[in-house]
């Protein structure tokens, strides 16, 4: 399983951090500190809307494959 770190980070190759921002509904300092693995604690809000969006983003990849 992804760490929210790995999503993020690969998110960030297709997604800006204020893509994601909106996209999510996860400020941008949360992302960076995520990204940068600053963030020791993640709010259940935030860790659920990351990874719900992130699984939706992989599916929708792999389907239009």
């Amino acid at each position: 399983m992804e760490t929210l770190q790995e999503m993020i980070l690969e998110m960030l190759e297709s997604f800006t951090q204020e893509d994601l921002e909106r996209l999510m509904g996860v400020d941008q300092s949360s992302i960076s500190k995520i990204k940068n693995n600053k963030l020791k604690s993640v709010g259940f809000q935030k860790a659920d809307a990351i990874k719900a969006f992130y699984f939706n983003w992989k599916q929708q990849k792999t389907s239009a494959g």
